[in-house]
This record gives structure tokens, sequence and C-alpha cells, in this order.
């Protein structure tokens, strides 16, 4: 038994969203960049499944465009009202649109089973009997139970406030925030296809109200969030870790199994009552530690008791990490490792839990909220790679376990736990954020990769797993050639952002910028997971001119006569412009043609990726074939007059040009006696008042403004 699939209708930025659940092995994973509606979509599972109680809902949880129209409504009834001489048909007509726009919130659930599934916990789910329909749906519904009655109350409270400011201070969310025992939480079963959300006539589909007890017997939550109560150093006096030992160490055994009539007089003998019952209660959870990154020469962790004499039951464990030296506390181990084990503990609670429950709930979801949160990249992945089937393993242990699952859901600003788990569980959330509409959509990249090709899909496989690629959390992404841009892309964006704010503009280096280092025969690999995800994107790569000479290929300077370019990049871009030549034996893509092309016909279709690659820095001069040319045909001046600066193999040639203008129309050669492109960065990072190549400014400014 599990969940296929969740739509979530008019909740926070979440105004429309559908997202699959990842059943095909690993963790379903959340990604996006900050306030795109993540944590929103944990806490909607919270408040209809877990919590069940209206009053966790707000008047801020409404999304963005229902409040909008509800206060459109509000305002047409205060105008109304201000008249004298009313018609009565108006009115009629308002109350059917304030009704109309009474905001509310829903959360549809689809469940699968298989035939050999036990189906008691879904039963009430059910909608039909077709043998070949193994799935239910929960539809949970929050809204306004009377609208009529709410329409006449806000009436009146409008009337009664005529005199104050013409009636137009009657603020409806306020006044709605002040009667939440308006709302209303309800719960059905509905069949596919029926429409739950903002029911209004009975001809939604079928479906049939179901209690609270039905939700609860099919499906239970459990929520590990990324703020834990538990420190390491002296100051940490909640004791995270032993109190939630302690709460596991109560799912397992009850107050009535420990004799109180021996407290008095007997503490010793009790507290190593209590180590051995905690040893034992605890020796499988620790010894899983090991197994999900929990280090063979770190200290292992144990329980013993700390009795309070006044207090027998509560707060008597505490936590402590113990070698051949002795015992020291739960603060002396690291925050990784105590989170680690947190999370594990959490997990085996929960599952305990499970255990203990009856009836069973045949769905359960584990939702872990930014788990790399104290992590090392490595214990991440690490994490990531096991937990699932520690999961499994501790379901496997439960008797009569037929059709009872776990999901994991976890929510992550991690590359590295991306790249472990893969794009089939990635489910990125993506703001869509305009002047008409503010709201987020969930894109599924295990649809993805399943629509492009096998070798680009083992390529960016492949790639972040090398390298950790953040994308998926930038506002823009900039793609570029190698170390050279790579070490100079943060003084390039800064310097461009210093001219946009000196104009008036906004800053490009407020924003969160993905750099990618991939090389001009691979940018394109990602084109389709950049137009996928839908982020502004600029690669900036090298025009790779080269020229035919003795029926062999040889680099030469853009300029040249019948140059052409050899990155794959721009010849797969702008594949639709190349042409055949004199003796050419196939179609070319001429670098005269790329130079001659405007600013515009950089922008690929779809607007969001724009290509930039050397051109000349004011017309006249050459044009580079590489960054670093034409980093020096930008910069000729600045360059002859911090020679000494200057040095990666270039101090005898930078020596024999005596103007700035030797320099200039030696670029090509000084290029190429570059002898460390990395070393070239690091001198340029030295010099006063160097310029940004106007290829690449030219690309920066068109990232700021997209």
């Amino acid at each position: 038994m599990r969940i296929d699939s969740a739509k979530i209708r008019g909740y926070r930025l979440l105004e429309e969203a559908d997202i699959s659940f990842n059943n095909e092995g690993g963790a379903t994973v959340i990604v996006g960049p900050n306030n795109c509606g993540k944590t929103s979509f944990v806490e909607i599972f919270y408040k209809f499944i877990e919590s069940g109680n209206q009053n966790d809902f707000t008047v801020d949880d409404f999304s963005i465009a229902q409040r909008i129209k509800l206060q459109e409504s509000a305002t047409d009834i205060q105008e109304y009202f201000k008249e004298i001489e009313r018609e009565g048909d108006l009115e009629e007509n308002l109350k059917k649109k304030f009704i109309e726009s009474l905001p509310e919130i829903s959360l549809e659930v689809k469940f699968s089973y298989q035939d050999e599934d036990n189906i008691i916990p879904l039963y009430r789910l059910i909608t039909n009997l077709d043998e070949e329909d193994n799935t239910a749906r929960l539809a949970c519904r929050y809204f306004v139970a009377d609208s009529s009655k709410l329409f006449d109350e806000y009436k009146e409270y409008v009337l009664n406030r005529s005199g104050e400011n013409d009636g137009l201070g009657c603020d409806i969310l306020k006044f709605i925030s002040r009667r939440k025992n308006t709302f209303k939480i309800e719960y059905a079963a509905i069949e596919e296809g029926a429409e739950y959300y903002k029911k209004t006539v009975p001809d939604c589909g079928v479906y049939k109200k179901v209690e609270r007890s039905a939700v609860e017997n099919t499906i239970k939550c459990h929520f590990i969030y990324a703020q834990n109560r538990f420190d390491d150093t002296t100051r940490d006096s909640m004791h995270g870790l032993s109190k939630v030992f302690y709460k596991y160490f109560r799912s397992l055994i009850s107050k009535e199994q420990i004799d109180l009539n021996v407290l008095e007089g007997r503490v010793n003998k009790i507290s190593e009552m209590h180590d051995v019952q905690y040893k034992s209660s605890f020796d499988a959870v620790i010894g899983s530690l090991k197994e999900i990154g929990y280090g063979e020469s770190l200290p292992t962790p144990k329980v013993i008791s700390d009795i309070e004499f006044e207090n027998f039951m509560d707060n008597n464990v505490k936590v402590v990490y113990g070698d051949s030296s002795g015992d020291f506390s739960e603060g002396h181990n690291g925050l990784g490792y105590s989170k680690l084990i947190y999370i594990i503990l959490q997990v085996s609670l929960f599952i305990e839990n499970i255990k203990n429950m009856e009836p069973r709930p045949g769905v359960n979801v584990i939702f872990v909220e930014e788990p790399e949160a104290h992590l090392h990249p490595q214990m991440q992945e690490v994490f990531i790679r096991y937990i699932g089937e520690y999961i499994e393993k501790q379901l496997e242990k439960i008797e009569d376990n037929t059709g009872v699952s776990a999901h994991l859901v976890v929510t992550t600003h991690s590359s590295h736990i991306i790249a472990e788990n893969g794009f089939t569980g990635i489910r990125y959330f993506s703001l869509i954020n305009d002047s008409i509409d503010k709201k987020t959509i969930i894109k599924d990249l295990g649809v993805f990769s399943k629509n492009i090709d096998k070798y680009t899909l083992k390529f960016l496989r492949k790639y972040m797993e090398l390298r950790p690629c953040d994308i998926f959390f930038a506002d823009k992404s900039i793609l570029i050639e190698g170390v050279t841009e790579r070490i100079l892309m943060p003084e390039m964006i800064k310097k461009v952002s210093d001219k946009a704010q000196e104009s008036g503009g906004s800053r490009l280096d407020k924003e969160y910028i993905s750099i990618i280092e991939v090389g001009g025969a691979h940018a394109m690999r990602f084109k389709e997971l950049i137009n996928f995800i839908g982020i502004p994107a600029l690669i900036i790569t090298d025009i790779d001119s080269s020229r035919m000479v003795s029926g062999k290929s040889q680099k030469c300077e853009p300029t040249q006569k019948n140059a052409f370019t050899l990155n794959p990049t721009l010849r797969s871009l702008y594949s639709d412009i190349k042409e055949k030549r004199e003796n050419d034996e196939s179609a070319q893509l001429y670098t005269d043609t790329l130079l001659s092309l405007k600013s515009e016909d950089k922008v690929a279709e779809g607007g969001n990726i724009r290509v930039s690659y050397q051109i000349p820095e004011n017309g006249r001069e050459p044009s580079g074939r590489s960054f670093e040319e034409a980093f020096i045909i930008a910069n000729a001046s600045t360059i002859h007059n911090q020679k000494a600066t200057i040095k990666s193999g270039l101090t005898n040639k930078l020596r024999e040009q005596k103007t700035d203008h030797d320099i200039l129309m030696n670029s090509y050669m000084i290029a190429t006696s570059i002898s460390g492109k990395a070393d070239f960065a690091l001198d340029i990072l030295m010099l006063d008042g160097w310029d940004v190549p106007k290829y690449i400014r030219e690309g920066l400014e068109w990232l700021n403004k997209a």
C-alpha cells in the first residue's frame, strides 16, 4: 500500500500544486530556492493528517490569489452599502460573488494497493468495487461551513461601521480571522475525476464524507524538523538526545512494568535495572548507527538511568558516551553525530508507535526537514543512501505487516543528498512570481529523466556525483568554460553589479547564482535541465575559431577569412545558420556570421538561456579566441601599465611589447604563451582597475535583468 500522488489547492504558495511520490526506490526529495513552498508542503500534511485541528489554520494560510479575490468582493460590498438607495438584485449578486470568493484549502491524496495487501485500513476510502481499480482517494477540505451566515455577519459589520471612513475600513481578512469557528475541516472519499475543492454543488463527482478515524486508520505521519534542541556545549540544558531516548523507551515499556514499591532505599538497584533495560532496548538502534555513517572509531553512545527520587519515571534518562577511559556527557559528542542519532531514534520511535497501534495504519510517511544540518557532505550521502534501507528493515520486523509501507520525504538544500538519491525522486518547487500571480509549481524530475536521451541523463547524473551542483537552489545560473572564469566570476559579477547600481539598477550579486564549470563541449547537456526547471541561465563559452589548412583544422584568430567555430555548444545552438562555402565538404558555422549576430540573437528559443562568446570590444579591436585573449584585448592599457603584476609565463612576452597598442595587436600570441590559466586568473585579481571583457559584461547585464 502506498501514496501515488497528492493535490494541493489554495494553500499559501501552493495555489494549485500536484506532486507524485517516488515509488521507484529512494526518498521523495523536495528541492527548490528559499521561500518556494517546501515547508508548506510538509505543513499541510501536518495540519490535515496529523493534527486535524481547524484552529491550526490561519488566514495567512490562504493563497494570495484567494485573498485578493476575497478583498475585491469585500470592497464591492463596502461600496454598495455606502449608498443610501440600494438595489435588491445587486445585493443578491454581491452575496453570490462573496460566497464564490470565500477561500478554502484542500489536500487530496491518492493511494494504491496490491491484491495481496491488507486493505482493511483503506476500506472506507474505496468508492467502487471495480477489480481493475486498485486505488482510493482521500480529500481533506478546510472551508466556511455556513457561507450565507458569514455574508450576513459581514454585511452587518459593514453597516455598523458605515460612519467610520465611509465603511471602507472593514478589513475582510481581519474579520474572518476573528471568526475561526465559521471554518471547519471535512474529510471525504472521492472517485477519480471528482473535484472536491470549492465544492458548491453536489455534481462534483462521487464522494462520501468520512470520519477522522478513517484518516487515522489509513495514514500516519511523523515529522523530524531541522531545528533540534540539542547542543554540543556545556550550555546544553535541554539534553535533547536524552529526552528522545527516554521517549523511545516509554514506547517500549510502560510504568506498570516497573515496581515502584522498591524505590525507597533501593535507588541504586533500580538504576542498575534501568541500565539493563535501556541497553536491551537500544542495542538494535545504536548498532544500526554504524550502518548509516556513525564512524567505527567513534565512542559508542550508551543510555544510563538518571533517577531523581521525587520523580521516578520522568526525566530519569541521560545519554553518555563511553570508551575505556570512562563515560562523558552527551554535550561532548559533535553536533553532526548528535543530529544523526536524533534522526535515527525518531524514525525508530515512529516505527515502534506503528507497531503498537491498533488498528495499524496502512500508509506511513516520515517527513525529514533538512537532514543536512550539522552533517558534513560525506555523512549526508551515507545518510540518504541507507536511511530507506534501515526503515524497510525495521518494518519487516513488525508482525503481520502485510501492506504496511513507509514513505520517506526529505526537504533539502544539499546537492550531496540530491546526487546520491538520483533524479527519479527529485521534486523541484519553482516559484512563479510576476505582476499577475505568485505561486509555486512542482516539477517532477522523474518525468524529466524519462523524456531525455540516455547519454544526456547519464552525463548529468555523473556530473552531479562528481561535482556538487546547486542549480536546484539558485535563482539563476552561469555555465562557464574552466578554471580562469571560475576564479574570476565572483569579481566580474561584482563589477557589473557596481555599474548597474550606479545607474539605478539592481545588483546581480545579491541574487543566488549557481556557477557551473562544464566546458564548451558539454554546456548544451544542461540545456534541457535548465529549460525544465525554468531558471535564467547564461552560457559563457569560447568562440574556438579554426580554419582548414592543407586539409586539416588549425587554430586561428576569429577574424581570419573562412574561420569557423569548433565549439560544440555554439554549433548546436546555431545549427540553423551553418553554411557551405568554397571547398567545404560539410556545412560550417563561420565566425564572421557569429560576430555579426545582434545581442537579441544570442538568446535561445524560450528566452531563459543566453550564450556569450568573444566579440570585439568596440568594433575595431581584434576579437579574442579565448577568455584569456579577450581579457588582454579589453585591458591592454592596464596590463601595459602594470606589467610587473602579470607573471604566469608572460614576463618576457610583455617586456617585448613597447605600447598598449603592441599588446592589442599581439594579443593572440600573448594568450597562447600563458603557462597556467589558474596563475593568470590570480594575476588578474592583483591588477588595479581592470575591466570585464565585453562579451561577459553583456551576458551578465542580460542575466541581471532576466
